[in-house]
């Protein structure tokens, strides 16, 4: 399907209403030849946009999707559902209805939402059940053609019911299979297990944030930046040269979480900033630290370090 096509289909799918049956959605596919899994590919491109409209339209188009029983708008609906506490609106009930079919043919991505789901609900050993199920004999990542439920998930919710439970070589085996299918999130588990060593705690790291984990590659920017200012005790390079190269790798992986909007690491750089003198600079940084929507845990550390950069600003033009 192409670009012009999709936006014909999606204007004739606007035209039906915000609740389309499914008899309408069935004769829009037919009218262009597609199916619904075409619907739930526009719906994946209007789940870019940040606009409330274009979010609604989204999910509209996820719906009809799974009223034709398409897999990924089911997954998609229901983990929505999971997350939002929402699993008993009506509007999710047919993407359950088809959760359970998909279920008892023992589809892994289903089984793993179940397990989720029982979870979610403080059933531990239903959601156990499902998610062994789910994982079973599925050691490598599988093309499912989309992102939700799939193996990665299953092999990391069940890393983290073991690693809750403080089992923590089974944990670390669950995650290891996550992470051998590049999951961010499970490499950054395994960075961070207390048997893991520095060297491996690096490796995984860097895994971690070369699959786009913000927090991991802000890690690895502490763990530079702790280099750069150690004491000389011989484990890290001492001289000025070295220790520069260790302050300006910190800088950088700073500027790859910034990139991802994590807040922690803005304030790491304005800091930087501002200890080589470019304290306006650092100002500048926080103002881009106060543009992020998760901002207000980060308001006082923020003014802490304006009030910082400020006096050093101040101190700077008086001399």
């Amino acid at each position: 399907m192409g670009v012009d096509e999709a936006i014909q289909v999606l204007y004739t799918f606007l035209g039906l209403g915000t609740n389309p049956t499914q008899k309408q959605v069935q004769k829009l596919c037919n009218s262009y030849s597609i199916k619904a899994k075409n619907l739930t590919l526009i719906a994946r491109v209007q789940l870019r946009a940040t606009t409330v409209g274009q979010q609604e339209v989204a999910q509209n188009l996820l719906l009809a999707a799974c009223s034709l029983m398409d897999h990924e708008a089911t997954f998609r609906i229901v983990s929505q559902a999971v997350k939002q506490q929402l699993l008993k609106h009506h509007a999710f009930q047919p993407a359950m209805r088809n959760l359970e079919a998909l279920a008892k043919d023992k589809h892994p991505q289903a089984l793993t939402l179940k397990g989720q789901i029982a979870m979610s609900r403080g059933e531990e050993a239903e959601g156990l059940k499902f998610l062994e199920e789910a994982t079973r004999n599925t050691t490598k990542i599988t093309d499912t053609g989309y992102d939700v439920g799939g193996p990665r998930e299953g092999w990391l919710a069940l890393g983290r019911w073991k690693l809750k439970r403080e089992k923590y070589t089974e944990a670390k085996a669950a995650f290891r299979v996550a992470a051998d299918m590049d999951d961010p999130v499970a490499c950054h588990y395994l960075a961070n297990l207390p048997d893991t060593s520095s060297e491996d705690q690096h490796v995984y790291l860097l895994r971690a944030a070369a699959s786009g984990s913000a927090q991991a590659a802000h890690e690895l920017g502490l763990i530079y930046l702790e280099r750069a200012k150690a004491p000389s005790t011989g484990k890290f390079p001492t001289s000025s040269k070295e220790r520069a190269d260790w302050r300006n790798t910190a800088q950088e992986w700073f500027n790859v979480a910034n990139f991802g909007g994590h807040i922690p690491s803005v304030l790491e750089l304005a800091e930087m900033s501002g200890e080589i003198g470019l304290h306006k600079v650092g100002l500048e940084l926080l103002k881009t630290a106060e543009s992020f929507d998760d901002v207000q845990p980060y308001s006082r550390l923020i003014e802490e370090v304006r009030h910082r950069l400020s006096q050093g600003s101040a101190r700077s033009q008086s001399i």
